[in-house]
């Protein structure tokens, strides 16, 4: 049986945890001989299994480079141990030997097995179910029959962080983060208090840069602003006329969801209403009256969007006092209606932030729950990004496949997604998608067909090509820490 070599890891005892120190990291070559004359003997570590990384591969990550070994002495010794540590390729699975030759002579040394490890703590907004993760996550990044051998070990105990409902932003792209289904820009909504709840709650420090929080959240969503007008028929009869225009009487549908049931502190003040008004046109194109709208009189009304609420209709409270109307005769026209409202324009699943080790998944989406299984996969496809999926080709990690798309990001490529993914399985014309995602990596939960009817769902499973790609990955802490791991949480 091979000797399991966790080549990815430092050789510190808190990485260890039960493995020999020697067996992480770096090799170490020793070489016994009956004498100790002195004896010159040539020495190489071979490949005896596993997957070949490309010329392009080695040449821009050294650690993709198997050593090639060297020439030395015995030194009069019987024993002696090579005063250089040898890098094994990171491929996982990938098994080597030792191979020395001394007068002809060849010995070879036990078989190595490359291994790699991670660690994630499970986080959970106070009051947030989190999905039992542990096996699935455990299994996906493993997976012996394709042999990825990524371990994925716990670091630390679930633990609970302060309750933010919605973990928003505002609605504009930002080459800063990577993101499941939407774009935002950190710093102009509350990912600053997300991530300090996140750093209370954070027990992986011992284990950096090889760990990263999982924080199960309500909502991600981001905020928008958006302008509906409508028009409204009806006559403004004379001051003569008996006419009682109160209460509640136009209700507008927005045809989107409003800033509402996400932000607690926003619902008290009705952040959701920006502005408005109501202008009157008599017959004749003359604009006589034009009345502003404010919170006061502007509400959220309808039924609920799902079921943990969402308003999509809007009801405005209005007075005959609010109306000019002429003395003697009604005044014929129209009504427009023009109302500036905050939406909550886009809806993540889930995202990771590029430079810190923590991912936020939503547990909660267009004011419904979502599935076990929508959740795994934003899980895979997040810590997918943070370790270097989709590849691209470029620095320290494989070869790009033919499905990489969203790369360099703003490149005109991005397919209504934000940042390299891959599309295997799915077909793109220029403006929709369509065929089934068959990689998690795929750039958003699903979408809609509309000549099926249907909406289609990515898999919660990595495509061959990506499985090749997650075999081949670098996970040591010099790569880590020039990627998805820079800074401490």
């Amino acid at each position: 049986m091979a000797l399991e070599q966790w080549v990815n890891l430092n050789k510190k005892p808190d990485y260890a945890e039960g493995t020999p120190l020697p067996r992480l990291g770096t090799l170490r070559v020793r070489a016994k001989f009956k004498k100790d004359k002195l004896t010159t003997y040539k020495w190489k570590i071979v490949r005896t299994d596993g997957v070949k990384y490309s010329k392009k591969e080695r040449t821009r990550n050294r650690r993709f480079r198997l050593f090639k070994g060297g020439a030395r002495t015995n030194e009069n010794k019987t024993e002696i141990r090579s005063t250089q540590d040898f890098n094994l390729p990171a491929a996982g699975g990938n098994k080597y030997k030792a191979v020395a030759t001394c007068n002809r002579k060849e010995v070879k040394s036990a078989e190595v097995e490359v291994r790699r490890r991670l660690w994630y703590q499970v986080l959970h907004m106070s009051g947030v179910k989190p999905l039992s993760i542990a096996k699935k996550l455990e299994d996906a990044f493993w997976n012996p029959g394709k042999k990825l051998f990524i371990e994925s070990k716990e670091a630390g105990s679930k633990a609970s962080m302060k309750y933010l409902k919605t973990i928003w932003d505002v609605e504009v792209k930002s080459p800063d983060l990577e993101f499941t289904s939407t774009t935002h820009t950190h710093g102009m909504g509350n990912g600053g208090d997300f991530i300090k709840a996140a750093k209370k709650a954070w027990e992986g420090k011992k284990k950096a840069p090889y760990a990263y929080a999982l924080a199960f959240v309500n909502y991600i969503t981001t905020s928008t602003e958006a302008t509906h007008t409508e028009e409204v028929s009806f006559n403004v009869p004379s001051k003569l006329a008996k006419w009682n225009w109160g209460g509640d009487v136009i209700e507008v549908e927005l045809g989107e969801l409003l800033w509402w049931d996400l932000v607690p502190e926003d619902d008290k003040v009705h952040s959701w209403f920006v502005g408005g008004r109501i202008v009157f046109i008599e017959k004749g194109g003359k604009s006589s009256a034009r009345i502003m709208l404010d919170r006061k009189n502007v509400r959220p009304s309808g039924p609920n969007y799902g079921a943990h609420g969402g308003k999509t209709r809007a009801k405005i409270r209005l007075t005959g006092k609010d109306i000019d109307r002429n003395f003697f005769s009604k005044k014929d026209g129209r009504w427009f209606i023009k109302l500036t409202v905050r939406t909550a324009g886009g809806w993540s699943g889930g995202f990771a932030y590029t430079y810190i080790p923590l991912i936020a998944i939503a547990t909660r989406s267009f004011f419904d729950d979502t599935g076990d299984d929508e959740q795994l996969a934003t899980v895979m496809h997040e810590v997918g990004h943070k370790i270097g999926l989709a590849a691209t080709g470029v620095g320290p990690v494989p070869d790009k496949t033919g499905d990489l798309y969203g790369y360099p990001k703003g490149s005109g490529d991005d397919r209504g997604h934000w940042g390299p993914h891959c599309a295997n399985g799915a077909g793109w014309d220029g403006s929709k998608w369509s065929g089934t995602p068959k990689c998690v990596m795929w750039g958003a939960n699903g979408y809609w067909d509309a000549a099926a009817k249907k909406f289609v769902k990515r898999k919660a499973k990595f495509c061959p090509n990506c499985e090749k790609i997650i075999r081949k990955l670098d996970l040591a802490s010099q790569t880590l820490t020039i990627t998805g791991f820079q800074k401490p949480l």
